[in-house]
């Protein structure tokens, strides 16, 4: 099951993989209603931005129910980050701060941020996302 969110190349693409193997991964297919199936099969109309948000609250389900979550992406340097900060976030960590440890416990994988998914991460948690030359 895959989420198509619009054309926003590779990147959007594997974001929206992303959301609907963690979708899929709680329910399996077969038990999402057809409801949620018809709204994330295709055009979604979700953005990067939402589809960061759905992931995140997908973790945080699956973790309120004592479950592991496995968070990763095709290179895991740019979406992993930004739905795992996204997820800290939603428990309360600051958004700078989850950011600083996520890219840090990354760093032999050279996380490369993208920077339209870092502005819908600070976006989401109601914050402005620091100029580029403050990250890190």
């Amino acid at each position: 099951m895959a989420i198509n969110g619009g054309d926003r190349g590779d990147a959007g693409l594997e974001l929206d993989r992303a959301a609907g193997v963690l979708l899929g991964a709680r329910w399996g297919a077969s038990a999402v209603p057809w409801e949620w199936r018809r709204a994330v099969h295709g055009r979604s109309g979700l953005d990067s931005r939402g589809l960061i948000d759905l992931a995140a609250r997908a973790v945080a389900g699956l973790r309120a129910e004592g479950r592991r979550v496995l968070l990763h992406c095709a290179v895991g340097r740019s979406r992993t980050p930004a739905v795992a900060v996204r997820y800290a976030a939603l428990t309360g960590t600051d958004t700078a701060a989850a950011f600083r440890d996520v890219l840090k416990a990354l760093k032999p994988n050279r996380p490369l941020l993208d920077h339209e998914l870092e502005r819908a991460v600070y976006e989401l948690a109601g914050e402005h996302a620091p100029p580029h030359h403050d990250r890190l």
